[in-house]
């Protein structure tokens, strides 16, 4: 989407219409990540009409779903080649993914299990399902128990939010030195140095 003003604004009218009242609120158009994204902030009430009650499906799924709609109207109905091309991206991510939001709904006590006649997506959304598992895997949140049976390591996704978090830092560090820093090169600080002092600059 070009113009995430307009973009914000159009949502916006729409969250009014389907709540049936005013709603004050402002946003932030944000480019310091690879993908563009708007923060919004909503005014809980006011004086005048009292508090502003929004069900919490409607935060949690409404939202996205007309955001859906409107980039859907701007650019059309994705192809099979992006569907699949975004679901492959999106098993290896090092991220908290629209994949691992699935799991969280149908986990039980950290078990998951991966049922293809289930999969209401169709064969490419279950191999997906599947890359994810085995990119968790490999990254020590997942585990093969056998069969269809999965086990997702405590905190995962929050374990997933966090290297999320720490890759867009390292981003924005990197645009602000340019060539001058080796991501390569950053690691964690050592054991022995954790609750002690750590020397550095600030760069930007």
């Amino acid at each position: 989407m070009e113009d995430l003003r307009t973009f914000t604004r159009k949502l916006m009218n729409q969250v009014e219409r389907d709540l049936a009242t005013h709603v004050d609120w402002i946003a932030a158009c944000h480019y310091n990540t690879p993908q563009a994204h708007i923060h919004i902030i909503i005014r809980g009430g006011n004086v005048r009409d009292g508090e502003l009650i929004i069900s919490r499906d409607y935060i949690t799924h409404g939202l996205r779903y007309r955001a859906e709609d409107l980039v859907t109207l701007e650019l059309g109905n994705r192809t099979w080649r992006e569907l699949s091309v975004g679901r492959h991206l999106e098993a290896r991510a090092e991220r908290f993914t629209s994949i691992d939001r699935t799991f969280r709904r149908a986990e039980q006590g950290g078990r998951f299990t991966l049922e293809p006649g289930n999969d209401l997506s169709g064969s490419s959304g279950w191999l997906a399902r599947l890359h994810r598992l085995r990119h968790l895997q490999k990254i020590g949140l997942a585990k093969h128990i056998h069969g269809c049976e999965w086990h997702l390591s405590e905190g995962w996704s929050d374990t997933l939010k966090s290297i999320s978090a720490r890759t867009v830092a390292l981003n924005e560090i990197s645009r602000a030195l340019g060539p001058r820093l080796d991501l390569t090169r950053l690691d964690a600080p050592a054991a022995s140095t954790l609750g002690g002092w750590i020397t550095g600059r600030l760069a930007a």
